[in-house]
């Protein structure tokens, strides 16, 4: 694995600490402080967005950046795309339990962990990670303030190459009022009044301190 300096400003060594995360974000000089703990899981979680021919938008995994231009050290790639999707053709849609666990398992996840999810969009893709766990009662998860531009702007070592962690293990359990079913949306289309969303007082924080929408409820489409 290499490892990628950034010299302009050099910060100091803190040292590791226990990862007890008090809030839906943490600050670098937070993450700096606590890496290399045995309990700190950190995802990069980037998604790039392309454009087709037509102009609409297409999604490819960040996985190639995540390996040749560098993540933060130690960081684990996670597969919004993928591992963490259930699939079917429709990009982004919630996995039921069993998936889920597999993916968080692959990821290095248990249920000591301190899960820290970015990105290289600001927080885009890192608050869904952050949305996901939370769905399935894991609530030691936070989003990095900033993401990778912060950390680079700050002059933080970076990884390249790929991290592979030892197997984790949790248990996913449903938590309905973080997302609407397919028929409560038609139940709302039918009355024709506005979907308000149950969301959690935590959620409105992850959301304006990462500047996205992207903690908000998702509808979970089923096959009819």
């Amino acid at each position: 694995m290499t490892v990628v300096r950034h010299d302009p400003v050099r910060l100091p060594y803190r040292g590791i600490m226990p990862p007890v995360l008090s809030g839906p974000t943490v600050s670098t000089q937070w993450l700096a402080d606590h890496l290399g703990s045995d309990d700190l899981v950190l995802l990069d979680a980037t998604v790039l967005v392309v454009p087709l021919a037509s102009g609409a938008p297409a999604w490819i995994s960040g996985h190639d950046r995540y390996l040749l231009d560098g993540h933060l050290p130690g960081a684990v790639f996670a597969d919004l795309l993928h591992a963490f999707s259930a699939g079917g053709g429709h990009p982004f849609t919630r996995p039921d339990e069993r998936a889920f666990e597999r993916a968080a398992a692959s990821v290095g996840v248990r249920e000591s962990s301190a899960v820290v999810a970015y990105d290289s969009a600001g927080g885009t893709w890192a608050t869904r990670v952050w949305w996901l766990f939370r769905s399935y009662g894991f609530e030691s998860v936070a989003v990095l303030e900033g993401g990778l531009s912060t950390w680079l702007t700050e002059g933080r070592d970076v990884d390249t190459g790929p991290a592979s962690p030892e197997p984790g293990s949790i248990l996913a359990v449903p938590q309905p009022a973080e997302w609407a079913d397919h028929g409560e949306v038609e139940r709302v289309l039918a009355a024709g009044t506005p979907l308000r969303a149950r969301r959690r007082t935590q959620g409105s924080a992850v959301r304006s301190a990462a500047h996205t929408s992207a903690g908000s409820r998702q509808v979970k489409f089923s096959q009819r």
